[in-house]
């Protein structure tokens, strides 16, 4: 198998995990607050990657200066993008946000351009046309039809999918420059270090903080099931598949597999989470998956 072609086989197996995460993320977020989910998922992804070098089975090249040179990258993803969608996802359904976070591969392109200097051809632009004018479709019909259509919900999101956007670009960028464990490993690291150092503060802000409370959620079988998916495929998993595929494939080819996670995410949705898909999510999500 050739690069490209193992680079479309790792953007195949991200999109479809993250397709599912919404429905994950929902779940969860049904017996814990935001920032305690984020914090048990990375918890659970740095445990997964921390493990093999605990146990000396792989070696990191990582110094101070590399996790510096890496912390805007950890900004956009996973801390910004993931703050973003689980906030976002308490505020609109999760075949809704997957929809909005189809848009990806358009403010890739335009990244892409601007700073990787990347070109596209007029049916590339044609799609970025056709994809922005089904987000449009979809939020105008959404403000007149829907009373509990949320502004915040749909910014959020929008958040997470320029954030992932501007990861991609600036990964394709430097990943280059590091191995894929010791890239990953970053990552995730930061990215557990951050959502604890956070969950626990909102717990002293509100005078919540106990130990026992902050676990409490796993008592519930959902709850584990769905941090058990969103710590490991979704957050473990994914952070090796898209920094593998970005490594392979440019970053606009890279991010038009998002657009699969759209018909993932409204069909979890619908299926498992009794969702309601209107005419015009179909109509929408046609014309960004065109």
């Amino acid at each position: 198998m050739g690069d490209n072609a193992k680079g479309y086989t790792a953007a195949l197996l991200y999109s479809v995990i993250i397709g599912l995460s919404f429905m994950y993320v929902k779940i969860a977020l049904q017996y814990s607050s935001s920032l305690d989910l984020l914090a048990h998922r990375f918890t659970l992804a740095f445990i997964c990657i921390a493990t093999p070098v605990l146990i000396g089975k792989i070696k990191l090249n990582v110094s101070a200066k590399n996790v510096l040179k890496l912390l805007p990258l950890a900004f956009f993803f996973p801390i910004s993008f993931f703050l973003f969608q689980t906030f976002g996802l308490k505020l609109i359904p999760s075949s809704e946000a997957g929809i909005i976070q189809a848009t990806t591969p358009v403010f890739t392109i335009i990244f892409a351009i601007l700073i990787l200097q990347e070109k596209i051809n007029y049916k590339q632009g044609f799609s970025v046309f056709l994809s922005v004018g089904g987000v449009i479709f979809i939020s105008l019909i959404n403000g007149t039809s829907i009373a509990d259509f949320s502004v915040w919900g749909t910014i959020f999101i929008l958040g997470s999918t320029m954030a992932s956007a501007i990861y991609s670009v600036l990964t394709r960028k430097h990943v280059s420059n590091y191995s894929l464990y010791d890239f990953t490993f970053v990552m995730t690291s930061l990215g557990f270090v951050t959502f604890n150092i956070a969950a626990i503060i909102e717990h002293l802000v509100l005078g919540t903080w106990s130990i026992s409370g902050f676990y409490a959620p796993f008592a519930e079988k959902s709850f584990v099931i769905a941090v058990i998916y969103l710590g490991i495929p979704s957050s473990f998993l994914t952070g090796f598949l898209v920094n593998y595929s970005l490594k392979k494939i440019e970053a606009s080819k890279m991010s038009i597999f998002n657009n699969l996670a759209v018909v993932i995410a409204m069909v979890a949705g619908a299926v498992f989470l009794g969702e309601t898909i209107f005419w015009y999510h179909i109509v929408g999500a046609a014309m960004i998956i065109a």
